[in-house]
């Protein structure tokens, strides 16, 4: 009996010692300090622009649009920011033109030929060209150029855009010019197929209750240079951050967003991420344009986990800055109730913010969106808007990463902050997916699948039905927000609206008769949540 209740004791022993020494996988933030002065110029100056100011004015062919001219003001109230997608910016219009419609007459550069033509949609705030490359000259180059700073974006080879074609660089003007550059007197062999007239607005008005980086604490501030706004295609826009593998020697160009943002190889490769924007001290309001920061291009899905909503994607660099460029730690242990958070995010595509609040509820998965292992926050000072989405939430003690932004309440300023309520992807459940990138002295090179099938997240009968109405949408998004999930009363029912969403959405989709039944209920409640609010 001695020896068994002795071998009890060491067995008991060897388990409490195994359980207190099992550390969290955790890595702190790395930081890549600022980038000389002409290292950032020959970023963002490949081509003199004395070169390009040649080149632009000896170009002789226009292609100039006016279908949305007049049409911003109509176009953002068709399209209001929300949390739960990309914040929309931009509206996509096909075109199909091939080189000898699109390019004027070429230019001699020495032993080179200068193929040029440009995209002009009227009252755009940006334009962004799709191009098919799959064709083009291995010893071709093709640029995108700004001609109003003017800036050349680029080069893109067809080596490196096979298949489909893609969305080059965006300008922030009315006007793109696409350039090719080649040793021969040949038109180029590619295809213009689509142009994306932005109207997302670089002097949009966030709440006014946003806190600037530039106002926050030197942890924020240099944590800032780590996150970058990403354009998605040719309309989307949200938050990302780059994160850190403390097991490689060099910084792996790694960044982290949700996969309502980014769920599939093509929206990868189709992604532009843009550095800096945000005030150079606080209240300075001198973000600038996108235009003038320095920017990367996505080139490979690594992981989207759609019943967590994150994903990760490769960058195909990281331009240094004059603010320094940190990889954010991270941590996979269990944040706790009222533990203190942050939150680094651009809310309507403006400049940088941050948000301060505290953890409400952990593993919160199915109360809202249908996601899983959701951490449910509160916020104390500043919002998040649409735009935010993918957005990192700190650990205030250390700054590592617990989670990104998947979606939340409208917010509001005022004295009661109680309905300013955010929910976040749990890093500690999506880190099983992606620790041989993160966690690993030779990360994988493998690439990821595309996981843009629901796991209820989105599954929604009344954005189903109601997408063509996105007035009346918006008004059960506020009634939802303001008032059902704002009174204990109510906010059963909207978790058990998530919790039937699944058998309602396949009801509709199939049943005409649940589809006349379900908008027989929604909209006269649209119409009079409208009214109440």
């Amino acid at each position: 009996m001695s020896r068994l209740f002795a071998l009890s004791c060491m067995l008991w022993a060897l388990l409490y010692a195994g359980t207190t020494q099992a550390v969290a996988p955790f890595a702190d933030a790395a930081y890549d300090p600022p980038a000389p002065k002409t290292a950032n110029e020959a970023l963002t100056e490949p081509i003199d622009p004395a070169v390009l100011d040649g080149y632009l004015a000896q170009m002789d062919r226009f292609h100039v649009y006016d279908l949305f001219a007049g049409q911003t003001d109509a176009l953002k109230a068709m399209y209001p920011p929300e949390k739960g997608r990309p914040l929309k910016g931009g509206e996509e219009v096909p075109l199909d033109l091939d080189a000898e419609s699109f390019f004027g007459t070429p230019i001699r550069d020495a032993d080179r030929w200068i193929f040029l033509g440009s995209i002009q949609s009227l009252d755009a705030e940006g334009i962004r060209l799709q191009v098919d490359l799959s064709t083009l000259d291995p010893d071709s180059e093709v640029w995108i150029v700004d001609p109003v700073i003017p800036r050349a974006y680029g080069p893109y080879k067809a080596a490196d855009y096979p298949g489909d074609a893609f969305w080059l660089a965006t300008v922030f003007h009315d006007e793109s010019v696409l350039m090719v550059r080649s040793p021969q007197n040949e038109l180029p062999n590619l295809r213009v197929a689509a142009y994306s007239h932005l109207f997302l607005s670089l002097k949009a008005v966030a709440l006014s209750c946003n806190i600037s980086v530039a106002c926050s604490n030197s942890d924020v501030r240099t944590a800032a240079s780590g996150t970058a706004i990403l354009a998605i295609g040719g309309t989307g826009f949200c938050s990302g951050t780059l994160i850190n593998n403390p097991k490689t020697t060099a910084n792996e160009p790694f960044l982290i967003t949700a996969n309502h943002c980014i769920c599939s190889r093509s929206d990868a490769r189709n992604t532009e991420a843009y550095w800096d924007f945000r005030e150079s001290s606080c209240g300075a309001l001198d973000a600038g344009g996108y235009s003038s920061h320095p920017r990367s291009n996505g080139t490979k899905l690594l992981a989207s986990n759609s019943c967590l909503d994150a994903t990760l994607i490769q960058l195909d660099n990281v331009p240094g800055g004059s603010y320094g460029r940190v990889y954010a730690g991270w941590d996979t242990r269990t944040p706790v109730v009222n533990e203190y958070v942050r939150c680094i995010h651009y809310p309507r595509g403006t400049y940088n913010r941050a948000s301060y609040g505290r953890i409400q509820i952990v593993d919160n998965g199915g109360d809202s969106f249908g996601y899983q292992h959701q951490n449910k926050v509160v916020w104390d000072e500043g919002v998040t808007e649409g735009g935010s989405s993918g957005s990192c939430l700190l650990f205030n003690d250390n700054m590592r990463l617990l989670g990104t932004l998947s979606n939340g309440t409208s917010h509001t300023c005022g004295a009661d902050r109680s309905n300013n309520i955010d929910y976040f992807s749990s890093f500690r459940h999506f880190y099983e997916d992606i620790k041989q990138y993160i966690d690993s002295a030779t990360p994988s090179t493998a690439e990821g699948s595309n996981a843009c099938d629901s796991c209820g997240g989105g599954l929604c009968p009344a954005k189903a039905l109601l997408e063509n109405y996105p007035k009346l949408l918006e008004n059960l998004r506020a009634f939802r927000d303001k008032v059902l999930l704002h009174y204990a009363a109510t906010a059963p029912f909207v978790k058990a609206y998530y919790a039937a969403s699944p058998i309602m959405l396949e009801a509709v989709r199939h049943s005409t008769e649940a589809r006349g039944l379900f908008l027989a209920v929604a909209l006269p409640v649209a119409n009079l949540a409208g009214e109440i609010l």
